[in-house]
């Protein structure tokens, strides 16, 4: 079977006992939306990656651990959270987004405005709205944007994400919704260009 048909549980199960190229492919598979989310989250590329290695060193030490009842992913972006809410208070302070990284990386669901176009006047606008953006989700208390980022950037459903963060459904919703206020408050009265004007 090649290994793109292999589901990520299948693959952990061959990782438990102790199938190392199963490892690999693993890796492989998660290294780029993992970094991504780890790099958005914690606003540093290069701590992401240490911690993206460490993420991983714990997938292999906690394999034995890892039941395919649940979703690997699942599983997988839950020892990145928790990782990250250590370094988050270790800071002791919130941690600042990429926001250029973050508004290149075009999630299905963003806003027309945040896309790139070639127009040089466009760009200019851009910049205006993309600070607007940057100054109200980072004032949002940690929880909230890091459900901001599970739904938004990697996807995630509000059940899965309240699976993920052990929370109800009704708040994975309620700060979605929080964050979403704070940036239609931020953009109140900011006229979005005409593309080609």
């Amino acid at each position: 079977m090649p290994s793109e048909q292999v589901t990520d549980e299948e693959l952990m199960e061959r990782v438990k006992a102790g199938d190392e190229q199963a490892f690999t492919l693993l890796i492989a598979r998660y290294e780029r939306p993992l970094l991504t989310f780890l790099s958005r989250f914690i606003g540093d590329s290069h701590l992401a990656r240490d911690l993206y290695q460490e993420v991983f060193l714990r997938v292999y030490l906690k394999a034995k651990e890892y039941t395919p009842v649940r979703k690997f992913s699942a599983w997988l972006y839950r020892i990145a959270i928790n990782l990250c809410i250590d370094e988050l208070r270790r800071r002791k302070s919130a941690a600042a987004f990429d926001w250029d990284s973050l508004l290149r990386g075009h999630p299905p669901d963003a806003p027309e405005a945040m896309r790139e176009t070639g127009d040089p006047f466009w760009q200019v606008e851009r910049r205006e709205l993309q600070t607007k953006i940057q100054q109200a989700v980072s004032g949002l208390p940690s929880d909230h944007r890091l459900i901001f980022l599970l739904k938004y950037y990697q996807g995630f459903s509000y059940e899965e994400i309240g699976e993920l963060l052990q929370c109800p459904v009704g708040t994975v919703k309620s700060r979605v919704h929080t964050a979403l206020v704070r940036l239609k408050s931020a953009l109140s009265g900011y006229r979005v260009p005409e593309h080609g004007r």
